[in-house]
């Protein structure tokens, strides 16, 4: 993908190196991710066109591959849940605080985002997240927030806000399988880490 970017017309082996050159200094398309125009036309490494031209397909593909949470998708395990919502939450600026809500076969009902821009996760209250799971006739949920720092350690508001979860749970009937946390590049899960 790289080196389609970069095709200048001066040969195919010269935009591949190229292209092998950028994604080594810069730690492969996830670093691409993360660097500016002013990154790839350093020390003229390349033209502000090239440059703009490469940041925007970079973009284009996280956008699309953060859309790929499908209906109806079989949540087998909290991998599958963070390789969906990992291209979108890492890079949040704002803490978001999400809910997947799941059927009896523990298929994907919907993923839908309950707060934003929240400074601690113990603002999240349970009648906001079983809301829309009592709406849907779910029958678990697996609760997602991310960290902007990148640190996916659970805090103790985390901790807390988790085992609220799994209380309002029991009294409503609706399972909380999960609660994971997304920082970049790791996530976690709290079920494995025995807060659940």
């Amino acid at each position: 993908m790289v080196a389609f970017v970069l095709r200048t017309g001066s040969g195919q082996l010269d935009d591949l190196q190229k292209a092998q050159a950028i994604l080594k200094k810069f730690h492969g398309l996830f670093g691409l991710s993360k660097i500016g125009i002013k990154d790839l036309t350093a020390r003229k490494a390349l033209s502000r066109e090239k440059a703009i031209q490469l940041i925007s397909s970079v973009e284009l593909g996280r956008r699309i591959a953060s859309r790929r949470v499908y209906k109806g998708a079989p949540i087998t395990g909290p991998e599958v849940l963070a390789e969906m919502v990992q291209p979108e939450l890492a890079d949040e600026k704002q803490e978001r605080f999400m809910v997947a809500t799941l059927d009896t076969k523990g298929h994907l009902i919907e993923l839908k985002t309950i707060t934003i821009g929240i400074l601690d996760s113990s603002l999240v209250h349970p009648r906001e997240v079983f809301r829309e799971a009592i709406s849907l006739s779910a029958a678990s949920i697996i609760a997602i927030h991310n960290h902007p720092s990148g640190d996916p350690t659970p805090s103790e508001a985390d901790i807390v806000t988790t085992k609220r979860l799994v209380e309002a749970g029991k009294i409503v009937g609706i399972e909380l399988l999960d609660h994971l946390i997304i920082g970049n590049p790791e996530w976690i899960s709290m079920k494995r880490l025995g807060h659940l």
